[in-house]
């Protein structure tokens, strides 16, 4: 568990962590496994405003894991865009006894396509209004791509 890539968070049918790797502990900004173990994800304020308690209580329920990309704002105030599983933890006898969470710290490709998402808006606006026609052929699939405003100077509806 301690050389995961991922943060592992065990918990308990309470939603009490029970035990949580180094990664998870780098990845939530936490000063250590001591202040983090005990904490109780059905509550924690944290969790709560992002919905990941809402989450775990799903996962508690239902016995189905559940996935969630989201912005968290751990409460040692380490800021991330998180992917998160959840998934139920079973006894050998099958009876669910808790659930673990995998996390991985995204920022940096959510920072990736909100800039790549921002250029080709602006893109998108420069093209317009400087009344530039686009198109685009896929050679591989053999698609082709006309924007409205080159369809529209070669005489074209833009359903056509």
């Amino acid at each position: 568990m301690e050389q995961a890539p991922v943060g592992i968070v065990v918990v308990d049918m309470e939603g009490i962590v029970i035990d949580i790797n180094a990664t998870a502990l780098q990845i939530l900004g936490s000063p250590g496994r001591d202040v983090s173990l005990g904490l109780n994800v059905l509550t924690l304020p944290a969790l709560v405003e992002s919905g990941v308690s809402d989450l775990f209580y799903q996962v508690l329920a239902n016995d189905e894991p559940i996935e969630l990309e989201t912005e968290y704002t751990s409460r040692w105030g380490r800021r991330a865009y998180l992917r998160t599983r959840l998934a139920p933890r079973f006894d050998t006898r099958g009876k669910q006894i808790g659930v673990i969470q995998f996390l991985e710290d995204v920022s940096e490709r959510k920072r990736i396509e909100l800039a790549l998402e921002l250029n080709r808006e602006r893109y998108a606006m420069a093209a317009e209004a400087a009344q530039v026609g686009v198109w685009d052929w896929d050679l591989v699939t053999n698609e082709f791509y006309l924007d409205p405003t080159i369809k529209a100077m070669l005489g074209y509806t833009d359903e056509e």
